[in-house]
């Protein structure tokens, strides 16, 4: 049988409102699971911050960054799959 799953997903620069909407939105579809960003649990794990991750200063950090996110992102979505979640994903977009 197959599913339809409807995913939104929620982009925008560090402090522009992703999470504020979210929470507005979300009593009014409470069966929506929210799936939260994987970066800054990655970022987090790492003890890295901002300026640790800058492409001009810190080439190979920011890549093996967005390796992980990636890779951190991809298994989120494939576990939600398989559980048939639907849900809104909110991601942040570095200004760097």
């Amino acid at each position: 049988m197959e599913t339809d799953y409807t995913r939104v997903y929620i982009c925008g620069l560090h402090s522009t409102g992703k999470t504020t909407l979210l929470n507005d939105f979300r009593p009014h579809v409470p069966e929506l699971h929210v799936f939260h960003e994987v970066a800054r649990g990655i970022i987090k794990s790492h003890g890295w911050c901002r300026c640790d991750f800058v492409p001009d200063k810190h080439p190979e950090v920011f890549q093996q960054l967005n390796v992980e996110i990636l890779e951190a992102q991809i298994k989120l979505e494939r576990e939600y799959t398989e559980q048939a979640k639907r849900g809104i994903d909110t991601f942040n977009v570095f200004s760097l």
